[in-house]
């Protein structure tokens, strides 16, 4: 095990605060990595390059300079499984800080163990990752053996059926004033709740990916699979103060489709993101958003302008909240024009004018159509 800059630095700053005197660690070079003192950092400090190298207890330096480098006090190797990995130096008189030596490499050897730890449980966090991002991704063959052992080592039955559920906060201004760390505890903290709570039978998990939370669970039906989101929306709610937005895939019983569900369930998603309060949202209950990806954004561009011939940018936000209004109203004049909080003959009269400006009637079928793709891509 090597000692990291981060880690030592860390550590010799707890270590002050609880004796208050200035604190060294040195690597396995004997080099300082981490000092209260930033101007020693960097130095060679020959008294701990031969305690590495003599395998000494400790050393006791009672001048300054005694050893070339070196300020009074009491230096002591870091142990880790029965090796030294590096000293740790306290500064002061020998009488005064010698007292503290053996508790305080102690302390450090806890703190550095903890570090390993957390370190390593990093590794294994950063490896099930990219092994889940190649499952639901595909980019494997059912005949890999060391993908196979991979999914062993994690748990994850890559022959088992799910149903595959994301979410994602549903207006993310909830989530201003968050910063990196914030964000990443946040996550990991409705991670661990979700995983907790659908742990109903075995293997299944929940994960992030691409910046949303993906549930796999066992093959339950449109009506269960929904009820189920409905109580993690709650819960989330609850907990964290959050409205999620729930794309759900479609049933497919089959395991080698784990790919095409959640790209499924991300197309639900779009849908289901779409309402700020948050919403759940079946891919088998969308309709538009299926292909309106495949679209590429210039196109959609081109189509708006077509559609919309004649109109300025203003002119144009104008008609989507008219044309909203009657979509929404089912071509309904009067509930249209009653939403708008305006009469009735004023927005005949403006659906007229739409009409002799772009060339397309709204009350059409045809051009309705039109009118209602132009809005979907505008949002």
């Amino acid at each position: 095990m090597f000692i990291s800059k981060n880690s030592a630095k860390k550590i010799v700053l707890e270590v002050k605060d609880v004796i208050h005197q200035e604190i060294n660690m040195m690597d396995e070079k004997g080099y300082i990595i981490a000092s209260t003192d930033p101007k020693r950092e960097g130095q060679f400090h020959t008294a701990a390059q031969k305690i590495i190298s003599q395998k000494l207890d400790q050393i006791l330096v009672v001048h300054d300079d005694e050893y070339a480098g070196t300020k009074k006090g009491i230096n002591l190797p870091i142990l880790f499984s029965g090796e030294i990995i590096g000293v740790i130096g306290i500064t002061g008189d020998v009488a005064e800080v010698a007292k503290y030596g053996r508790i305080i490499k102690r302390i450090t050897e806890i703190l550095l163990l903890d570090a390993y730890a957390k370190e390593q449980r990093n590794i294994q966090e950063n490896l099930r990752a990219d092994f889940l991002k190649q499952w639901i991704y595909g980019k494997f063959i059912e005949t890999d053996q060391d993908f196979l052992l991979r999914s062993r080592l994690f748990g994850v039955d890559v022959f088992k059926p799910f149903r595959v559920l994301i979410a994602v906060a549903a207006d993310p201004d909830e989530l201003q004033g968050k910063n990196e760390i914030q964000m990443k505890l946040l996550d990991q903290k409705i991670q661990d709740d979700t995983g907790n709570f659908i742990k109903g039978q075995e293997g299944e998990l929940s994960f992030f990916l691409d910046g949303g939370l993906v549930c796999l669970v066992s093959m339950r039906n449109d009506i269960q699979i929904k009820l189920l989101a409905e109580e993690i929306c709650r819960r989330v709610k609850a907990d964290f103060g959050l409205n999620l937005a729930v794309g759900i895939d479609s049933y497919n019983p089959d395991a080698k489709g784990i790919s095409s569900s959640y790209f499924r369930a991300k197309k639900a998603l779009q849908s289901a993101a779409a309402c700020k309060t948050g919403k759940i949202c079946l891919y088998s209950e969308i309709g538009l958003e299926i292909f309106m990806d495949d679209i590429p954004p210039e196109d959609r561009h081109d189509f708006i302008r077509q559609v919309f011939k004649g109109c300025t940018e203003g002119e144009i936000d104008e008609w989507v909240k008219i044309l909203s209004a009657f979509f929404n109203a089912e071509g309904s004049i009067n509930l249209a024009a009653s939403r708008l909080f305006m009469h009735k003959n004023t927005l005949q009269y403006k659906l007229n004018k739409l009409s002799e400006t772009t060339g397309h009637n709204p009350r059409k079928l045809s051009d309705a159509a039109l009118f209602y793709l132009a809005l979907r891509f505008l949002k």
